[in-house]
């Protein structure tokens, strides 16, 4: 080609495709899959953790419950003992009736317990049972779960079968208490009589009080079985959370040096190729306008004084003026609409002469379609287009 002659740009056959900066659903899902396998093991080990310190707080709180609840049991055993004593000295109706009040606690609770011994138990007449037996609504639901769930374990087990005892006894003091109320309203000068339902009752408040103390005894030491294995179970589940995360980092550590050495084979690759090749290498980062060459390329074109902070006006300088504006309408067009930017031009080269040569690149886009980095490559083609210009 003559050197007068225009330059050529070569027009792009049909709309290149563009490329943008989106995820890549195919890219991604190898990540996803190594994420899975690496997160999966931990979100295990930490679901573990809550739902046994869950347990442990529901167990602990219906332990505590139920000694709260043999407190109340105890407290109104005793009170329904002394008004039985006081109606049997006073014979006033009003002591038998704050008896009543007083017995209905532990018959409450007895009425809980009785349900849920049955396969289906009512919950409702549960629910009303331990109400009357004064136990906090906000309890109930954790007592009917350790009931339920830990009714075969020895210590629960020996709990019950010392309420159950205890309720015995309350319904001994009840048949008592009728027949008390019976010689008071019938019968009030039969002291002798009265007399003897006295000692009755208090043989029976006598043999109460030790199972009230075992009860809680009991409890207590369930409560302490429960803290203990829900520890070991707690600090058995962080080691293998502590493990997991040795074996994950280990697992990250031996991938990050495979990655680290395929890396540096690719980059030696890389560099070989570039070295190997008669093309010059460019790139130019749009946001903070600055170009990176590769030696070639500044081999090629005259740059090895060029400063990349230079603008892009430093660089079409070195472009034959005949050249810089088909040069520059490509380029926009390029930017603009994605049209192929692949240009032939005279530029400056390292010999102090114009040569031929032929310019490619691509951009990469954000989402919002704006090119924001492009990069390509140098071929010297003087040989095919013709001679070189001298300055």
């Amino acid at each position: 080609m003559p050197a007068a002659d225009a330059p050529s740009v070569r027009p792009a056959p049909r709309r290149a495709r563009r490329f943008r900066v989106t995820p890549n659903v195919e890219r991604l899902l190898p990540i996803t899959k190594h994420l899975v396998l690496v997160v999966w093991p931990f979100v295990v080990i930490v679901a573990v953790l809550v739902i046994l310190a869950g347990v442990s707080m529901d167990i602990l709180s219906a332990a505590r419950a139920y000694v709260g609840g043999e407190s109340m049991w105890s407290k109104a055993q005793k009170e329904a003992v002394q008004h039985l004593t006081r109606y049997a000295r006073s014979q006033d109706e009003h002591d038998y009736a704050r008896y009543r009040v007083s017995v209905s606690v532990p018959l409450g609770d007895r009425v809980a317990r009785e349900e849920l011994e049955k396969p289906e138990p009512d919950l409702a007449r549960v629910r009303e049972g331990f109400i009357a037996g004064r136990n906090d609504p906000a309890d109930i639901p954790r007592m009917i779960m350790l009931f339920r769930r830990f009714r075969h374990v020895s210590y629960i087990d020996e709990a019950i079968g010392i309420w159950a005892d205890g309720d015995r006894h309350i319904e001994q003091l009840t048949q008592v208490a009728e027949r008390l109320h019976d010689a008071v309203t019938n019968d009030a000068r039969n002291t002798a009589r009265i007399s003897r339902l006295l000692a009755e009752i208090d043989a029976i408040n006598a043999s109460v009080t030790p199972l009230e103390d075992a009860f809680s005894r009991t409890l207590g030491e369930a409560s302490r079985k429960a803290a203990l294995v829900l520890e070991l179970a707690i600090a058995a589940a962080a080691l293998g959370l502590i493990a997991c995360g040795i074996l994950v980092a280990r697992r990250m550590q031996v991938r990050s040096a495979a990655l680290e050495s395929a890396l540096l084979h690719s980059e030696e690759r890389y560099n070989l190729a570039v070295a190997g090749s008669s093309d010059g290498l460019w790139d130019w980062d749009i946001a903070s306008n600055s170009f990176y060459f590769s030696p070639r390329c500044r081999e090629l074109v005259g740059l090895d004084g060029y400063d990349s902070a230079d603008s892009t006006a430093s660089l079409i300088a070195l472009v034959h003026p005949d050249d810089r504006k088909p040069t520059l309408a490509a380029l926009r067009a390029h930017l603009r609409d994605d049209a192929l930017f692949d240009v032939d031009l005279r530029c400056h080269s390292a010999s102090g002469e114009y040569r031929w040569f032929r310019v490619r690149g691509r951009s990469v886009r954000a989402p919002s379609g704006e090119a924001v980095r492009m990069a390509g490559s140098v071929t010297d083609i003087t040989d095919r287009n013709g001679l070189a210009v001298s300055l």
